[in-house]
């Protein structure tokens, strides 16, 4: 049998629909039947935070991995590209989650404060290559309380150094 994760998948898990009755998929609207009542959600969109480049093989494989995990379930989830200098709070209305993307952002503090808002909001976030550095970054500065956390790759003379040069480095690019 398949295991399907996905963010709807997540979501379904992560909240309390007693006494299901049935759940269907209808075009753009996600319909849950309870004995009680329906509640109609939005088909999951995923806020896929970063600076999106058309020759980045980390972005083209970004959109290949959710054109892939939509082939295994059975509702579409759409990723829509973010960039960083246009993140504010009002993003969460909109999007089920967030991808924090590879490579470097325009705006690193919204990139953080959007990792951050998330954690603290219990929304699925991810993140991939750079992406997940930024998430130990944000962990380190706000969780563990090491405010000039960093990586080598932003600042290699940083005093508390929590991720090294890694060798697929895309700083810069």
């Amino acid at each position: 049998s398949k295991i399907r994760i996905g963010f709807f998948d997540y979501f379904l898990r992560s909240h309390d629909f007693t006494n299901f009755s049935k759940q269907f998929v209808e075009q753009q609207k996600i319909y849950l039947c309870t004995k009680s009542k329906i509640v109609i959600l939005m088909k999951p969109l995923i806020a896929i935070l970063g600076e999106y480049q058309l020759t980045s093989e980390t972005h083209l494989a970004t959109n290949l991995a959710i054109a892939h995990s939509n082939s295994q379930l059975t509702t579409e989830i759409k990723g829509i590209w973010i960039s960083t200098e246009d993140i504010n709070k009002s993003l969460f209305n909109s999007y089920s989650g967030i991808w924090a993307a590879p490579g470097s952002p325009k705006n690193m503090d919204q990139m953080l404060w959007a990792i951050r808002y998330a954690r603290e909001n219990n929304i699925p976030c991810l993140g991939t290559c750079g992406g997940f550095q930024h998430m130990v970054l944000e962990y380190a500065r706000n969780v563990l309380d090491f405010q000039d956390a960093q990586s080598q790759e932003n600042d290699s003379y940083a005093s508390h150094l929590f991720i090294s040069q890694l060798a697929c480095s895309l700083a810069g690019r």
